[in-house]
């Protein structure tokens, strides 16, 4: 979350931005997989939902139930991506296919710094059997996507224990696993994240699944409306610029969604009149994300910013 603060000099006719970025927590919006249990119940929407966890305290802190119908685990019923069903799914409903060849992806709202996993491992306590810690993910490789379509990136393997399902149905039983991918490349614009499944601590043709996930980071695509030479002022200076790029052409911008102050996608006479207005008249301010560093939209994003303005580094 970046917070901002804004002085308004009517002398200088300037707003002054200053910004400083803190990770937050970064519920995906969607996730799919390659297959589920299912039945309407064990479902890879578990994952993100927030069904089992305890709702006391930061989430990091909190700990996820360990009952079956909180989390995902792998099954015969066919998932968005394609792949990882048994052979024999057709005659047994309860057929498994194998741990590595199930895949978990994350999708995310924008693009994000990610610096962290958090991950419930899955933690069943089923009454006509007992604790299931085997159905855990035991190993699984991390990758990253920048948007919807592009290719993914490795960050390499990482390892959760086995969970703790306890000895009682109904339970909250299970605590967060961190995954720090800080040191790692590849994380600084991600909008999908994907968990191939490589061990599951039940062996290689077991169920496999997992309770909950959650990452921590920052937003990568922020910028601040109307300061569109990126010093961190929104200013006289401004307003020039966006003339000259509209105008004559001979200006370049190191963040054209910035410049855009109405949001209207044209760099015209009517967006420099509006800039200047609020300026000198007291206008509308420009259209969000002002003052505060905000997501961009397609439009913005269409724009381009390939420097970030000073406010939102």
């Amino acid at each position: 979350m970046r917070r901002f603060t804004v002085t308004v000099f009517a002398a200088s006719l300037s707003v002054s931005l200053s910004a400083t970025a803190v990770a937050d927590i970064i519920t995906p919006t969607e996730v799919q997989v390659t297959t589920q249990f299912g039945l309407g119940v064990i479902v890879a929407e578990s994952m993100i939902n927030g069904s089992g966890l305890s709702g006391e305290g930061a989430v990091r802190d909190q700990l996820h139930s360990n009952v079956d119908a909180d989390g995902w685990f792998s099954g015969c019923e066919d998932g968005a991506i394609a792949g990882g069903l048994a052979p024999d799914c057709a005659e047994n409903i309860f057929a498994s296919g194998p741990v590595n060849e199930q895949v978990a992806e994350f999708i995310f709202e924008d693009t994000f710094e990610v610096v962290e996993a958090l991950v419930w491992n899955y933690n069943e306590f089923n009454a006509g059997v007992g604790p299931i810690p085997g159905r855990g993910v035991k190993t699984f490789e991390m990758l990253v996507s920048p948007s919807l379509t592009d290719a993914f990136t490795s960050l390499g393997n990482f390892d959760l224990a086995a969970a703790n399902p306890g000895d009682e149905a109904g339970l909250f039983t299970e605590a967060a696993q961190a995954l720090s991918t800080a040191d790692l490349d590849g994380t600084r614009d991600v909008r999908r994240v994907r968990f191939q499944l490589l061990e599951g601590h039940a062996g290689p043709a077991d169920y496999v699944g997992l309770s909950e996930v959650r990452f921590y980071g920052t937003p990568s695509t922020t910028f601040v409306r109307g300061d569109c030479n990126a010093d961190g002022d929104v200013d006289m200076a401004d307003g020039i610029t966006l003339l000259d790029i509209a105008f004559l052409g001979t200006a370049t911008s190191p963040c054209r969604a910035a410049c855009d102050f109405d949001g209207s996608g044209a760099f015209d006479v009517t967006t420099a009149v509006r800039l200047f207005t609020f300026l000198y008249s007291g206008g509308p301010p420009p259209a969000a994300p002002f003052p505060e560093c905000g997501s961009m939209t397609d439009g913005d994003r269409a724009l381009g910013c390939e420097t970030l303005p000073q406010a939102c580094n």
